[in-house]
């Protein structure tokens, strides 16, 4: 499909060839038939790719602060790698667009294939041929409005919104400074609603169009407000901020144009300087009104599709794109009038460089698309088998970790990068660039492709396990970073697609192989009790999706702190324990391999006789261990060939009081590896922690026989060095 993308590195704006994103379950694809340019938005980003380094950097001191967080977190390197990447990834454009349903996901039970519809959302409603958007993001159009029309429904949403927080009565003055296109559409609903709209905008032109259309009662250029106010502009009951810019200005102005205890409320992406005397001398308020509506920036609302309840928050950001289609349904709004340029999607390039220009400011342009050619998606079925070439590998996921890390490394060992995928479409398209990737491919082609050997799953911690199965499957070798899962139920499908494909799985751990961790490896000798205090200095920033308990599964789940020491893993107790198991036997570990053979122990955790409890503060990174009354030792078992030491395992489970419980144990295991038998680490049966001392269960006989036999063996052997 065509997406019309842009680069921030140097502001270029291009029409790319890219594949159609993938259906969400709570979301649906939308064949898109128009989308609307908002014009101050766009402008912004496109001026904002244009400057240099330091230009960036003045315009966007948040983003500055942003790298400067990181820097201090991971490193200088790491953060001027993050700010490279996206420097050079292309980037969406565009928020509101309006067409056709090509499909549902399975959650969503309001929209249906062939439905009309109009969407918001950036990053959803691109300015693309098909885009993929979360249902509570799109609303039916109503009959009469026509896909143009509809495509302005979130931009009239947000007008719409700042008229609601301006909590307006019938017959009050309200002055809307900045009459643009979000501008032009509050002053319509204003006048809908009763109120007396005064015109204002640096730009006579904008104003005599706005006094022209009837849209205002009274216009002024922003140049005839310096002295003092003419009758029609001052004491007003509240005041739009809909300009755009850098400036203050607007605001102050406000605050002149306001009567005794007036409102402000600010639309725009303005600077906020307030002027004490002023303001106070009048007792305003200042409210801010953020986008479309409730729901914005929430994703409970609007990826997972939860809906606010309509007797406690009556007007969310979806029934405010529908309320705005019902008036201009019935006339009340009227945005024909509004539409200055209409592109096709092909030219949409020229008119978006246009809005850099130093001519008249355009006001609504409109970029035109043909139906879509690309099949409905349907359900994802089964691939016929086909394994394609060894060292050929498929890469789902096109992050920073996937160019920084798994691309290079992946090189090293002899493989060819032969395609990429992602659920949007447009990061797969710069990463091939960047990385030297042969073909960029949907997800579903690249699962099936015949010649990708191996499948490199590097996409959201909540899609791994699935796309694991699926590579598996197509008889593919699949190579999955961490975690495998995030629930027990999905863990276990992984597990028997695993035993059903008889094909590689290698899960990708790596904290075993941190310089710090393999020091202390060597420094702890094995069979001893310690207590060992952890601090985790790994802060995320507010909002990361690696702390979203449904994408990233938090610390503990995502990031796998239990394998913190050497490769312990954390898994809740209430997951089932005989049915994790990612092979059969003892032996094999190519479900966890990560460079050196130093496996895991399949899909569970493995309490040994050296256990000692952990607590785990969610939101905290402290952890403490401390040795107890049932440390055991055990008798070291006969080395054998690829033998080792995994000395640090633990399981987690969650307690009434919120906190998690882990358990670490510090017991010398040992393997056998075979390339040519399918095998697993042994699951050997639970125990509790709570008691100790003798007992007759068959686990607390073979203990007690385990350190009777190391009792005797310490005074004939020393300990056997762990190998790496």
């Amino acid at each position: 499909m065509k997406q019309v993308t842009h680069r921030l590195a140097d502001g270029r704006v291009d029409v790319l060839d890219v594949p159609v994103p993938e259906l969400r379950p709570e979301g649906v694809l939308v064949d898109v038939r128009a989308s609307v340019v908002s014009v101050g938005t766009e402008r912004r980003t496109l001026e904002a790719g244009r400057r240099g380094l330091l230009g960036k950097a003045r315009a966007r001191p948040d983003q500055v602060r942003r790298v400067v967080d990181k820097a201090r977190r991971e490193g200088v390197g790491a953060a001027a790698q993050a700010v490279r990447f996206r420097l050079g990834q292309a980037s969406p454009l565009g928020y509101s667009a309006s067409g056709v349903v090509l499909a549902a996901g399975a959650r969503v039970s309001d929209l249906a294939p062939g439905d009309r519809v109009a969407c918001g959302g950036a990053g959803y409603a691109n300015h693309a041929e098909v885009d993929s958007v979360p249902a509570n993001l799109a609303v039916r159009v109503p009959e009469g409005v026509s896909f143009e029309q509809a495509a302005f429904a979130t931009v009239g949403a947000i007008a719409l919104h700042a008229v609601r927080q301006a909590d307006v009565r019938i017959g009050e003055r309200v002055a809307v400074v900045g009459v643009g296109l979000v501008g032009r559409l509050a002053a319509q609903i204003l006048r809908a609603a009763g109120c007396r709209v005064v015109g204002i905008d640096l730009e006579e032109g904008l104003v005599r169009g706005a006094l022209a259309a009837g849209d205002v009662h009274a216009g002024f250029p922003r140049s005839a407000l310096d002295g003092p106010l003419p009758a029609e502009a001052g004491d007003c009951d509240a005041v739009l901020v809909t300009a755009a810019g850098g400036s203050a200005d607007p605001v102050q102005l406000a605050g002149r144009l306001c009567r005794d205890r007036g409102r402000v409320v600010v639309v725009g992406d303005v600077d906020v300087e307030l002027s004490r005397e002023a303001w106070y001398g009048k007792e305003l308020e200042l409210v801010v009104s953020r986008s479309s509506g409730p729901g914005r920036y929430d994703a409970e609302y609007e990826q997972r599709g939860l809906d606010y309840p309509i007797g406690y928050v009556r007007w969310t950001e979806r029934r405010n794109m529908a309320a705005f289609l019902d008036l201009v349904a019935d006339g009340s709004v009227r945005v024909d009038g509004l539409v200055t340029e209409r592109v096709p999607v092909d030219r949409a390039p020229e008119a978006l460089e246009a809005l850099l220009g130093g001519g008249a400011s355009p006001l609504g342009v409109v970029i035109e698309y043909e139906a879509s050619e690309a099949p409905a998606p349907s359900a994802p079925r089964p691939l016929a088998a086909a394994p394609g070439r060894p060292l050929a590998a498929g890469l789902v996921g096109a992050g920073g970790h996937v160019g920084a890390v798994l691309a290079p490394a992946l090189r090293r060992a002899g493989f060819d990068l032969e395609a990429i995928a992602s659920a949007g479409g447009l990061s797969a398209h710069s990463a091939a660039g960047r990385l030297g990737v042969r073909r960029v491919l949907g997800v579903d082609e690249l699962l099936g492709d015949p010649d990708v050997g191996l499948v490199v799953v590097a996409s959201r911690h909540d899609t791994h396990a699935e796309l694991a199965a699926r590579a598996l499957a197509a008889g593919k070798a699949a190579f999955l970073e961490k975690p495998a899962a995030l629930t027990g139920d999905s863990l276990a499908a992984l597990a028997e697609a695993r035993r059903a494909a008889g094909r590689p799985l290698v899960v990708g751990f790596n904290r075993r192989h941190a310089p710090l961790v393999r020091a202390l490896r060597d420094a702890l000798p094995p069979g001893v009790p310690r207590q060992l205090l952890v601090r985790v200095n790994a802060p995320l920033e507010a909002g990361h999706w690696l702390d979203d308990p449904v994408e990233g599964g938090g610390r503990l789940l995502g990031d796998r702190l239990g394998r913190l020491l050497v490769g312990g893993r954390c898994r809740p107790r209430s997951w089932p324990e005989a049915e994790h198991e990612l092979g059969e036997g003892r032996g094999q570990d190519d479900e966890e391999q990560d460079g050196d053979g130093d496996g895991g122990s399949g899909a569970h955790g493995y309490e040994g006789p050296w256990s000692v409890p952990v607590t785990v503060a969610p939101g905290g990174t402290s952890v403490t261990a401390e040795a107890g009354s049932n440390a055991h030792s055990a008798a070291a078992e006969p080395r054998s060939r690829a033998s080792e030491a995994k000395p640090y395992e633990s399981t987690t489970s969650t307690s009434s009081d919120g906190l998690a419980s882990a358990y670490v144990c510090t017991q010398r295991t040992e393997r056998t590896w075979s390339p040519n038998r399918t095998s697993s680490v042994r699951r050997p049966r639970r125990r509790s922690h709570a008691a100790s001392g003798p007992g007759t269960s068959p686990v607390r006989e073979r203990n007690s026989r385990r350190r009777a036999a190391v009792s005797g063996s310490r005074q004939t052997t020393a300990p056997t060095s762990a190998s790496s």
